[in-house]
């Protein structure tokens, strides 16, 4: 028999636990406006949720400084769990997700997902064909409905896999426009004067230049010790000199068009307006 005294201590480390939850919002410090809403316990709060989409928002604040204190914001604390998750629902509802018009990251609306598609476990012959689709470039997303599914049940079963999740902003681009990226990457464009044609990331042009079989090049001189030879700077300059375009000379070692345009400027030399065009009269 515990002393009177101690079951009082004990009835109060109970109740205190049964009510260690809180209802808290993430916002954009920058304007205030939430884009998370989450119940938990303990530090929960402050975790990056990196299983979550709202992880990718809140890591880009992050890098840009801002501070975990101005991005957390407890709306309630002291609840019991029932408690919280009604108030997680009420707030999700009031803010609503990025599907319904509103500003959330949230997947689901509290309580369970929108969709009614749970995590559900997906037959070991299947999981071939999420991996193959998904390098296809399918995102979770449509590979999901595929399967009649949560993308996040998707993206467990890619990372089980070893297949690293690609960042939200990826975008698909057909098979047919592989090969034109190729042939403009041969041309001289770069991968991010591709990415930015394209509007997709350069891992995806990365991606998709590695399926052909064609080597990246260096974005960097440095990287391959080309500045340490002065017979090939000095060749650089006089065949930029002498007309050669800038995306030729690029591709003569293996460099990208911006790098090179780079040393030009800080070589002092003038980089002509048209270079365009003299590439095309070469």
């Amino acid at each position: 028999m515990f002393p009177v005294y101690h079951k009082y201590i004990l009835m109060k480390l109970v109740s205190d636990t049964e009510t260690r939850f809180y209802v808290y919002k993430w916002i954009d410090p920058r304007t205030g406006v939430p884009f998370y809403i989450g119940k938990g316990s303990w530090d929960r709060k402050y975790k990056l949720h990196k299983t979550q989409r709202c992880y990718y928002k809140l890591k880009s604040l992050l890098n840009q400084g801002c501070k975990k204190l101005d991005i957390v914001k407890v709306i309630k604390e002291g609840l019991y769990e029932e408690e919280a998750l009604d108030l997680e629902s009420y707030y999700i509802n009031i803010y609503k997700r990025l599907e319904d018009g509103g500003t959330l990251f949230n997947y689901e609306a509290g309580r369970g997902c929108l969709t009614g598609m749970k995590n559900k476990i997906i037959d070991k012959d299947k999981i071939s064909q999420i991996i193959k689709q998904y390098e296809d470039g399918l995102n979770a997303k449509q590979i999901g409905s595929n399967f009649n599914c949560h993308e996040t049940t998707i993206l467990r079963y890619l990372r089980q896999n070893n297949i690293i999740p690609r960042e939200p902003g990826w975008h698909y681009i057909p098979l047919e426009e592989y090969s034109k990226i190729g042939g403009l990457y041969n041309s001289g464009y770069n991968t991010v004067s591709l990415s930015k044609k394209y509007n997709c990331s350069i891992p995806t042009i990365t991606m998709i230049l590695r399926k052909q079989g064609i080597n990246i090049r260096s974005r960097g001189l440095w990287d391959k010790g080309i500045f340490n030879d002065a017979k090939i700077t000095d060749k650089i300059i006089k065949d930029y000199k002498n007309n050669k375009c800038i995306q030729h000379i690029a591709i003569d070692y293996n460099i990208s068009a911006q790098v090179l345009t780079n040393f030009l400027i800080k070589n002092n030399i003038h980089i002509r307006k048209s270079r365009a065009k003299k590439c095309g009269s070469n």
